[in-house]
């Protein structure tokens, strides 16, 4: 069975840091997992990234996320005013993604 794990972005910082901050989240999540107990293999995980649009975008899906009862990490980055930047969805199996395949994947704005 395949497992995903989703990762939300801001898309209004530079396309270079919504890489770095995707990755933190990616680092929040397998250290709180590993934190937990749980066991994430990256190697058979597969990995959506989705762009929203701000910080409006972001905390929307953080709603969503809430209403769905998905588990999830947020990376705050200290320096942006320690505002959310990025969300890591913990590892769902295919067929319980739900919601989440409504999103549309990130595509890198030049």
């Amino acid at each position: 069975m395949k497992h995903y794990s989703y990762f939300f972005t801001r898309q209004d910082i530079s396309p270079e840091q919504q890489i770095v901050q995707t990755a933190h989240s990616a680092l929040c999540l397998g250290v709180r997992a590993k934190e937990g107990g749980a066991t994430i293999d990256p190697d058979t995980l597969n990995f959506v990234v989705v762009g929203v649009r701000d910080l409006a975008g972001l905390l929307a899906v953080q709603e969503i996320l809430q209403e769905f009862n998905f588990l999830y990490e947020i990376f705050y980055e200290s320096h942006m005013r320690d505002e959310p930047t990025s969300i890591a969805v913990y590892p769902v199996s295919e067929h319980a993604r739900g919601i989440l395949k409504a999103f549309n994947t990130l595509k890198i704005k030049s």
